[in-house]
């Protein structure tokens, strides 16, 4: 996917992206694909989404089944070995073939790559269809529903791949407090500052995914040397800079987008 090349709507709501991405992870899993790993993590994700939006918990339901099927339509969009994608997701296809029992690892690549390059885009996509403010009220809710999405998504990992689950216990942070920790820190304010910029700016978009895109790899290479050190032992500070990476690096420049 080039940088100057939507994604197509192929998608309507929420619904169909939990159909969709329920498929895709089954066909991964099937094959032993570690992109399963994250595909795994995805599906919980929507389903906390699907619930939230079935209890009335959302000012704009219909913004935010829509904003899903459009975050998944950058993901499913994604070929790996399209030497036009990403180069964010690219990276997590190779690391997928070099180190393929390192389940967090896998994880977290996943988060990077959609998180800092998709997640922006796909809210600038579909921000114009309800007033912003309603929106971020409901952005905000979405980032909490990540985090209490954690156990479940340790539980379906586990149940997946549950040798590879034991790094998971050498971090500091814990299993559940780790992935929240690096979500949110990822995802926070940052995502939604640059979405209502490039929204207001389309012009501006090619280069702005160019530098999502060179954010979010920057951000997955320090991870994946870590994963490489046979004895690696992360702290909370060590987290916490390999997290703001994105923020520190937008803050040296001028133009913040």
């Amino acid at each position: 996917m080039s940088a100057s090349r939507l994604p197509a709507s192929r998608l309507r709501d929420l619904d169909d992206a939990l159909l969709v991405l329920r498929a895709h992870r089954d066909e991964l899993l099937r094959a032993g694909d570690p992109r399963g790993v994250f595909a795994t993590a995805y599906v919980e994700v929507t389903h906390k989404l699907d619930a939230l939006r079935r209890d009335g918990a959302l000012e704009s339901p219909a913004w935010v089944s829509r904003l899903a099927a459009r975050f998944a339509d950058y993901y499913l969009d994604v070929s790996p070995d399209d030497a036009s994608a990403p180069e964010c997701w690219r990276f997590a296809a190779e690391v997928a073939r070099a180190r393929p029992g390192s389940t967090l690892e896998h994880l977290l690549l996943g988060m990077v790559a959609h998180i800092l390059h998709d997640l922006p885009l796909a809210l600038a996509d579909t921000l114009a269809e309800e007033p912003p403010e309603r929106c971020r009220r409901d952005y905000e809710r979405l980032l909490a529903a990540l985090a209490e999405s954690v156990q479940p998504i340790v539980d379906a990992l586990s149940a997946e791949f549950s040798p590879g689950l034991g790094l998971l216990d050498r971090l500091s942070l814990g299993r559940g407090r780790a992935l929240v920790f690096l979500a949110l820190a990822l995802a926070r304010a940052q995502g939604w500052r640059r979405a209502e910029r490039i929204a207001g700016a389309p012009w501006g978009r090619a280069r702005a995914r160019g530098r999502f895109d060179a954010e979010a790899c920057g951000v997955a290479r320090q991870l994946s040397r870590l994963f490489a050190r046979p004895s690696v032992s992360w702290s909370f500070e060590q987290a916490d800079s390999i997290a703001r990476r994105g923020d520190t690096l937008t803050r040296r420049r001028a133009l913040d987008v």
